[in-house]
């Protein structure tokens, strides 16, 4: 893709919603997208075109992260799955006990976190072989249905369904560091920490946007 004012649609697209889109934190070609139509897809974006794609999930996918050698999917099958081996194999990590429906890989820790309908935030060691939830590092049971999460350093920002919203540190989420609810009056739709973690961005269903600051 070029510098410049120009659209450009992927050829190839999902057959359905798409639910989420992530490129590559350090490799811009990469785009991730996932969909409705229970797909992942890869593209190399300035290619114009579909490197790889799965179908290992049985229902739609809600979110995907890039990790450092593969990437990750969760959605309403509740399953957990890594791509993995240039993208050409998937394996599952874990499950939830509801819909996951957040997804969030601490670059700087090594940590892939998830959130759940389930009212839980879960940390996974991905070098565990395939089990349960039994298999998560860590379970932090929350007030309501995690709708959004971002990573940043060794920040965590977590919204759950209303308008509250948690701030852990990766290195140990078993306690919140911060707890407050949206200056907005409708339910948190997505939340996304600053890139130097000083604080967040928000968005709610009636389409507003929010910019707050953590405390210091």
């Amino acid at each position: 893709m070029s510098s410049g004012h120009k659209q450009y649609q992927l050829s190839q697209p999902p057959s359905d919603g798409i639910s989420q889109l992530r490129f590559h934190p350090v490799d811009d070609t990469k785009l991730l997208v996932s969909s409705w139509d229970q797909h992942v897809r890869l593209y190399d974006a300035h290619a114009n075109q579909l490197v790889a794609t799965h179908h290992a999930h049985h229902a739609a996918v809600l979110d995907i992260a890039f990790g450092s050698t593969c990437a990750f999917s969760g959605g309403l099958d509740r399953r957990l799955l890594a791509w993995e081996a240039d993208y050409s194999h998937t394996r599952e990590i874990g499950r939830h006990d509801g819909e996951i429906s957040a997804l969030e890989f601490s670059h700087t820790h090594n940590v892939l976190l998830s959130g759940s309908w389930d009212r839980t935030l879960r940390a996974w060691d991905c070098r565990a072989p395939a089990a349960t939830a039994s298999a998560a590092a860590a379970t932090v049971n929350v007030d309501e249905r995690v709708y959004s999460m971002s990573a940043q350093g060794s920040l965590v920002a977590v919204a759950l369904a209303g308008r509250k919203i948690l701030i852990y540190d990766v290195r140990n989420i078993s306690s919140a560091l911060e707890v407050r609810e949206s200056s907005l009056k409708y339910p948190t739709r997505c939340i996304k920490l600053m890139p130097d973690s000083q604080g967040f961005v928000c968005s709610s269903v009636e389409g507003r946007v929010a910019v707050e600051y953590l405390k210091g």
